[in-house]
């Protein structure tokens, strides 16, 4: 494997990555479809990289940048959705040190 597919296959587990955090809770007062559309567009986004890997261009063959393309615009948008939420006040993100989860309240 050459450095950029090494890249490209580091970039594709990123975007799985970040699709499971969305898809499967990590951040509250996300409604379900915009939840289904981060997780469904960035899984499309990290399918485009493992077929770039094997293609050796993001703009091979055609469709190939439009679905990079496609997923772009739709994460896009996603995340404008998601900063206005939180900016609303409507969005919380857990933390690691986020004690009020796991501790009883009870000493």
């Amino acid at each position: 494997m050459t450095g950029l597919q090494i890249f490209n296959a580091c970039e594709g587990i990123l975007w799985i990555a970040l699709a499971l955090i969305f898809g499967c809770g990590r951040i509250t007062g996300l409604r379900p479809p915009l939840r289904i559309q981060f997780a469904v567009s960035l899984l499309l986004f990290s399918l485009s990289e493992w077929i770039e890997i094997q293609t050796g261009a993001w703009w091979r063959p055609w469709w190939l940048a439009f679905l990079k393309g496609t997923c772009i615009v739709f994460i896009t948008d996603a995340l404008r959705r998601l900063f206005r939420n939180r900016r609303l006040g409507r969005v919380h993100f857990y933390q690691a040190s986020d004690r009020s989860r796991t501790e009883s309240p009870l000493p």
